[in-house]
């Protein structure tokens, strides 16, 4: 969750990805380097909410099927399952993808538009619904 002003710049932070304050106005400043919400919400008005879509870092794989050492010298690569992306019992020692979606809402003080509230959700928790 964090707190930010109105041209970008986080106040206020509590992270588990990252503690360090940012300009979330530029986008390598965000998730990923890829989230341009900064952009989006300026048009927000009172008691809207932005929400992103899921944002994450595409992984990939180059076998098909079940990632075993044989299936890795067929596709030309070293045998390191934990490198490429999780596929159930075809690869289950494989990195999941970790992806959020994002909230904002501005936070208004006296009628002035004085900053925003920002909250990124581990998109699993969303699954679990």
């Amino acid at each position: 969750i964090t707190y930010f002003d109105l041209k970008g710049q986080e106040i206020y932070k509590i992270s588990q990805i990252d503690k360090k304050l940012k300009d979330i106005s530029k986008k390598t400043n965000t998730y990923v380097n890829s989230e341009e919400y900064y952009k989006e919400i300026n048009k927000l008005k009172k008691e809207e909410i932005y929400v992103s879509d899921v944002i994450g870092e595409s992984l990939k794989t180059k076998i098909i099927g079940r990632f075993t050492k044989e299936s890795a010298k067929k596709a030309g690569i070293e045998f390191e399952p934990e490198r490429y992306a999780y596929a159930g019992k075809e690869n289950p020692v494989g990195k999941e993808f970790e992806g959020i979606v994002r909230f904002v809402t501005p936070v208004y003080k006296a009628e002035k538009k004085v900053g925003y509230v920002s909250v990124a959700l581990d998109h699993k928790h969303i699954m679990q619904f």
